[in-house]
């Protein structure tokens, strides 16, 4: 009888059938069970598993928490240690059975897959044996090809008489020779790729691409020795006919001028009547030819003391072979991937033969894939730009736009700025466009490329009103107003400019500015207030003629008339008052500016009246009411103002008349 068999025997026998009294718990023990269910507890929490369930966590927190249960009791501890073996190997075993079931699950997958893999083997040792026995056919095919090839060969040489017969062991070698050529491996290809068709079809597209490549370099880019040989010699030969054309030249313009001498001197001879005096025509004009001839001589041999030896300098003679290996030199340094080099040989060429657009063509060409920077054919540009003022072959028009682009596609303006301040680019309209394209997407650099544009303009025939239009918008409105008085502008000039800009501000300048307050505002001692006196300047514009333009150019220039008379409207102009630089700025109002427009030569009231009566109802077009009465008010005021002043100086005149 174990110990639990006896306690419970003694319970029994102690308390009869009646039911057992509660345990009496301890204080020891109290503490054990609170720490084994904090323990549970705080286990649980911190691998996730409050949930009840099965759990390999959970299983080995509470069989942790049982163990040291066990360890606290020691009246029990025996059987309750043989009850947790017991529970753990049950539950191990269904652990093992678990596996053992997945294993056999899978066992049994690859089983019933076994007939599949065994027909894809099949079909593959078919596939094997039908290549096999195309490459044995093959194989014969060639065999007996090679063995008639050696029968002719034997026949041939049996009936010449050669002692050179080609025996057995010849032909086995070649055959050794051949089977071993046609065995060797395929170079950048894999073993594995060897018998994959579409891999070696790609193979063979790629070779013959190569191939057709180098056969095309060789046409355009190699030509034998004997070309340029020949090509040198042709060289050679156009020089001397060069050479005899220009002495042939020489002879008839020396005999042009002589015969020219000799027809002045004989209009001369008859004007004089010198025949009268008793000399003879033929000497009179052998004198003269004879005192041109010793003159021309004696200038020739001080403005050109070496000019004998002109023509026998060796250098000319090897020009022509030097041009040609300094292109072969450029040519070697292009294909060897030495762009910088490159560019700089290019750049300094003799004569300028590389300075040309086919080699920008080619730098422009490699720099497609090129990776890095700076790019070959910024290479090119910045070569050919440093060299053109040291060799006086400034870039035209088409090489200096592509030169341009190319720097500031590389974000390199300050390089174009340089370029433009040396000098090297030609000023052009397609060269200005591109630094405004510029200016527009670079704020950083903005205002020194449309300065830059802005003089490029000026220099180009048929882009001032550009040219003004850019001293505008960088906020240089005196310059522009001394540019449109140098350059003479008209008003229909300034109309244009308007269209161009489409700006309240200087529809507002043009309208208040005349050409004493700008001749006030430049420096005299500078002299140029000068230039104005004899021209008279179309300013100021009248408001109205700007406005009614404005108006017939759009949608927008209508929105822009409007908005500027809303704001003289509403004060927001203001102006002098008074004609010194001391005065005051007082709000512009629109009655006193509809008053004072077009006080002058060009227009009269009846013109004025009617432009702004359109404003007017282009005003009303736009919901702008009280703007419009304001405008008709003005009108009328103006109108009486201008009869009260006629009556008075009809009254003022018929005074007069009747005094004197």
């Amino acid at each position: 009888m174990d110990a639990g068999e006896r306690l419970l025997y003694t319970d029994r026998s102690l308390h009869g059938n009646k039911p057992p009294l509660p345990p009496i718990v301890c204080e020891r023990d109290k503490i054990a069970l609170k720490e084994v269910q904090n323990y549970i507890k705080t286990e649980l929490q911190k691998v996730g598993c409050t949930t009840p369930g099965p759990d390999d966590r959970r299983y080995w927190i509470y069989s942790t928490a049982f163990s040291k249960l066990i360890s606290k009791v020691t009246v029990y501890k025996d059987i309750l240690s043989d009850i947790k073996r017991e529970y753990e190997d049950c539950i191990a075993a269904l652990k093992t059975g678990q596996r053992e079931a997945k294993f056999l699950q899978v066992k049994i997958k690859t089983l019933s897959s076994l007939p599949t893999t065994v027909n894809g083997y099949q079909r593959r040792q078919k596939e094997l044996e039908n290549r096999l026995s195309i490459l044995n056919s093959e194989n014969q095919r060639l065999e007996n090809t090679l063995n008639e090839l050696l029968k002719i060969g034997e026949e041939d040489n049996s009936s010449t008489g050669d002692v050179d017969n080609i025996n057995v062991e010849d032909s086995v070698a070649m055959t050794t020779k051949t089977e071993k050529f046609e065995k060797r491996p395929i170079p950048g290809l894999p073993v594995i790729d060897w018998t994959n068709e579409k891999t070696l079809k790609s193979a063979v597209e790629n070779l013959n691409s190569v191939i057709e490549e180098l056969g095309k370099q060789k046409k355009t880019l190699y030509v034998p020795k004997e070309k340029r040989d020949e090509m040198l010699q042709e060289f050679k030969e156009k020089m001397k006919e060069k050479e005899q054309l220009a002495i042939d030249c020489a002879k008839l313009k020396k005999r042009h001028k002589l015969l020219k001498m000799a027809n002045e001197a004989a209009r001369e001879y008859k004007e004089l009547a010198l025949h009268r005096k008793g000399g003879s025509l033929s000497d009179y004009i052998l004198k003269k030819v004879t005192n041109y001839s010793m003159k021309r001589e004696s200038s020739l041999l001080i403005d050109s003391p070496h000019a004998g030896f002109e023509d026998d300098d060796p250098s000319r003679e090897k020009e022509a072979e030097m041009i040609l290996e300094y292109i072969e030199k450029f040519n070697e340094l292009f294909y060897d991937g030495e762009y910088a080099n490159a560019a700089t040989h290019a750049a300094i060429s003799p004569r300028g033969v590389l300075r040309a657009m086919e080699t920008f063509l080619r730098f422009k060409e490699v720099s497609i894939n090129y990776v890095g920077t700076p790019t070959p054919l910024f290479m090119f540009a910045e070569a050919f730009m440093y060299s053109s003022s040291a060799q006086n072959h400034f870039a035209d028009e088409e090489m200096s736009y592509e030169c341009v682009n190319c720097a500031l596609n590389e974000n390199r303006p300050d390089m174009v700025l340089h370029w433009v301040t040396q000098g090297c680019i030609k000023s052009c309209k397609a060269v200005a466009d591109r630094l405004c394209e510029y200016a527009e997407s670079c704020t950083q650099n903005k205002d020194s490329c449309l300065a830059a544009a802005q003089k490029m303009y000026s220099e180009t025939s048929g882009c001032k009103i550009l040219a003004a239009s850019l001293l505008y918008k960088i906020g240089q409105v005196a310059g522009m107003l001394d540019y449109t008085h140098v350059e003479k502008f008209t008003r229909e000039t300034y109309f244009e400019l308007l269209k161009q800009c489409m700006d309240e501000n200087l529809v507002w300048i043009l309208s208040r500015t005349t050409p004493d307050e700008y001749s006030a505002s430049d420096d005299s001692a500078s002299g140029q207030s000068e230039r104005y006196i004899s021209y008279q300047s179309p300013l100021p514009i009248p408001l109205s003629h700007s406005l009614i333009h404005l108006i017939q150019v759009g949608d927008d220039g209508k929105i822009l008339a409007v908005q500027l008379l809303d704001q003289i409207y509403n004060g927001q102009k203001v102006e002098k008052v008074g004609d010194s630089d001391d005065s005051p700025l007082t709000a512009s109002d629109l009655s006193k500016v509809i008053y004072e427009d077009g006080q002058d030569a060009y227009d009269n009231n009846d013109l004025v009246k009617r432009r702004w009566k359109a404003i007017a109802k282009e005003c009303e077009n736009q919901d702008k009411f009280e703007l419009a009465m304001d405008i008709h008010a003005a009108i009328v005021v103006r109108n009486t103002i201008s009869k009260a002043l006629s009556v008075i100086a009809e009254d003022e005149k018929e005074q007069f008349d009747y005094y004197t």
